[in-house]
């Protein structure tokens, strides 16, 4: 957060906790002494428009469960779903 546009980041990462709270994605807890904590780390883009200027500064928040197994440190698996025009255009590949 060195950068000369560190403030445009730094909304970008507001943006990305406001959106957390308010999908209520995660709570704060204390950890049990025998949990494995995964880590966590921020991973930052440009979204660009067709002339290559930037739009918008993107945050996204990324939890490293590379290190979680399942039944030990966790039980529930979210998966996103696809957006209705990925799934139309699937349909439409299977029907023809």
């Amino acid at each position: 957060m060195a950068r000369h546009d560190a403030w445009l980041w730094q909304g970008a990462v507001d943006e990305e906790m406001a959106a957390h709270q308010e999908c209520q994605t995660w709570e704060l807890v204390h950890a049990p002494v025998y949990a494995n904590v995964a880590g966590s780390r921020w991973a930052y883009d440009y979204k660009t428009n067709s002339d290559g200027e930037v739009n918008r500064y993107r945050a996204i928040f990324c939890l490293q469960g590379f290190t979680q197994h399942r039944g030990v440190d966790y039980d529930e698996v979210y998966a996103p779903c696809p957006a209705k025009a990925t799934v139309r255009a699937v349909l439409t590949v299977v029907a023809n």
